[in-house]
């Protein structure tokens, strides 16, 4: 076979095995508890659905399913053929996800505790068709400029989900009495935490790193610099953000690390696993106050994201993902053994998830030790050019000889 055929095959099932996993996960968060029970309906379905109209959902749930359905969508229309004309790309997907939705609601139906609705059905399709849009003029929208090439795409989710937790819950807002209470804590309260320095400094330094790592050094401390500064403007104008003394001091501290000498060495690399490990293990068992009084460990995924407000889950999602899998990406990056640096931060946060039983206030669950092999399964489906069975010993975050 072709060298070029047999990298295609290969991306191609990649794309298949992600899209089945996206699948899988979006199954699994609308069909929880998976209470089905077949019982004749007190109206026809369409009755049911047109019902549901008269109960409009939240601006969070909305945002939600449309996030939900944006990742089906892009792998969805990744996976047709390129042969294809696009307008028949882009009705196929649509046609999929829209289906997919419609049968979920509908199982819905037969889920106790769950309510089905025209409204995520009609998000759920905006979603779809916002995802295929990059698919069908990625050339347009996310070619890089001639010269530049994507040299880690794993770094690049896990950096990009930091930007996403910055910036949730994504709904701009102009009015006056929003950028004042965004102001409010900064201006009005500037009280300095150095537990929320730490975090954020060590955030923004394996943010750094990620981004190195995915794309060329070019300028990298005004990039840094450039982003942290446009992220906090981009706040001033979201809904409900807040700005503080804290994130500002931590990286403001970040950049100025990011510009000491050798920070793409593996000496670097190694002291940001230690700051983010450290920062794994100092959020995790807040408050440091045990108590001889256990709760139990819950075995079901997600188990406490499946209630409250979806705009927090959505934020503590993505920021772990950002340090589970940042974690995950440093330690195979400087050992070579992607599965064994999985195991090793799936184990760090079993040992979290078990000491928080003790913790009042925390939920301990097996989500976190969970996320640690989607981090790997992200790293296998997304390899970067320096992933071999034997790396060279060479600075890691250089730009890969082509």
């Amino acid at each position: 076979m072709h060298p070029h055929s047999s990298a295609q095959a290969s991306q191609q099932r990649r794309l298949w095995l992600l899209l089945l996993s996206t699948i899988l996960i979006m199954l699994y968060g609308s069909l929880y508890p998976f209470r089905l029970q077949v019982r004749p309906l007190p109206e026809s379905i369409l009755q049911i659905f047109l019902a549901s109209l008269t109960q409009r959902p939240g601006r969070g749930d909305l945002l939600v399913n449309v996030l939900l359905y944006m990742p089906f969508g892009l792998l969805c229309c990744l996976t047709l053929s390129s042969r294809l004309w696009r307008s028949i790309r882009l009705v196929g997907t649509v046609a999929a996800g829209c289906g997919l939705s419609a049968a979920i609601e509908v199982m819905q139906i037969y889920d106790v505790g769950r309510v089905p609705s025209l409204y995520d059905l009609s998000t759920n399709t905006l979603g779809t068709c916002l995802g295929a849009l990059p698919a069908l003029f990625g050339r347009h929208f996310l070619a890089l400029p001639a010269g530049i090439t994507l040299a880690d795409p794993a770094a690049a989710v896990f950096a990009v989900a930091w930007l996403g937790y910055r910036l949730v819950p994504f709904v701009p807002t102009l009015d006056f009495q929003g950028l004042k209470n965004a102001l409010k804590l900064l201006l009005l309260a500037p009280t300095v935490n150095g537990r929320e320095v730490l975090r954020h400094a060590v955030s923004w330094l394996l943010f750094a790193t990620l981004a190195a790592a995915a794309l060329p050094e070019r300028r990298r401390v005004l990039s840094l610099l450039a982003t942290f500064g446009g992220i906090e403007v981009a706040r001033l104008f979201l809904l409900n953000a807040r700005i503080t003394l804290a994130e500002l001091i931590g990286g403001g501290l970040a950049c100025l690390l990011w510009a000491l000498p050798g920070t793409h060495t593996r000496l670097w690399l190694g002291c940001t696993a230690l700051l983010t490990t450290g920062v794994i293990v100092l959020e995790g068992l807040q408050p440091w106050t045990f108590r001889t009084v256990s709760t139990p460990l819950h075995l079901i995924p997600f188990y406490g994201m499946l209630g409250g407000a979806m705009e927090l889950n959505v934020q503590n999602l993505l920021q772990k993902l950002f340090l589970y899998g940042g974690l995950v990406w440093l330690l195979a990056r400087l050992s070579g053994w992607r599965i064994a640096a999985a195991h090793a931060v799936a184990g760090l946060l079993l040992a979290i998830e078990l000491a928080q039983r003790f913790l009042p206030g925390r939920l301990a669950e097996i989500t976190d030790p969970l996320m640690a092999f989607g981090a790997l399964l992200l790293l296998l489906t997304l390899p970067a050019r320096w992933q071999s069975p034997s790396p060279p010993r060479r600075p890691l975050c250089a730009r890969a000889p082509v």
